[in-house]
């Protein structure tokens, strides 16, 4: 039988020499447990998010847009959770660009944001930002909509260029819509806010 010698053992168990031993030898085990499973943890919350996909009932009820299947959820799970889509159509057609949850009370959806977009050209897209507020008191929904065009460039500045930047693009007014008018807009565009998922 193999015995390590004595002196070996010694090292290891002398202060500090235990902790430098877990390190060399579990933290990249840990390392990879965790890499290997936190996006499918991630996955996860997405799917089972309560006020995910699962509250497409709800929101058809209000007639607030829907989340489609094909839209990825961001900072899930909670206020703030985005769901975008992950490639543009390559038609230039108009499309559901993204929502997001902005505001939970009492365990209900109370204020949502949805984009609708559609190119122009290389530079430039048109852009309907809803938003809406699910009034549960009288089931009923706010809704109105800021509507205009939007340089994508603006788009990919970091935050911390957005002063000096910002300034480099057209800035184009944009138009606040009622409800009447923001269907006027997605019927145009082909679209709805009751499609399906």
């Amino acid at each position: 039988m193999h015995h390590l010698p004595p002196g070996r053992w010694c090292k290891i168990f002398q202060t500090g020499s235990v902790l430098n031993y877990f390190m060399k030898l579990a933290l990249p085990l840990i390392i990879f447990t965790i890499a290997f499973f936190l996006p499918s943890c991630t996955f996860n919350c997405a799917d089972n998010f309560e006020f995910g996909i699962k509250y497409n009932p709800v929101r058809r009820k209000f007639g607030s847009p829907l989340i489609k299947h094909y839209m990825s959820a961001h900072n899930c799970c909670g206020a703030w959770t985005t769901y975008e889509i992950d490639n543009v159509p390559a038609d230039n057609g108009a499309y559901h660009s993204s929502k997001t949850i902005r505001v939970i009370t009492n365990g209900k959806v109370t204020n949502e944001e949805d984009l609708y977009r559609k190119q122009l050209n290389d530079t430039t897209i048109l852009q309907l930002d809803i938003e809406t507020a699910l009034l549960w008191e009288n089931d009923s929904l706010e809704i109105y909509a800021k509507f205009g065009k939007i340089d994508t460039r603006k788009l990919k500045i970091e935050p911390k260029d957005v002063i000096i930047d910002d300034s480099k693009y057209p800035r184009y007014e944009k138009m606040k819509l009622d409800r009447q008018q923001i269907d006027s807009v997605l019927r145009l565009w082909n679209l709805s806010r009751f499609e399906k998922e």
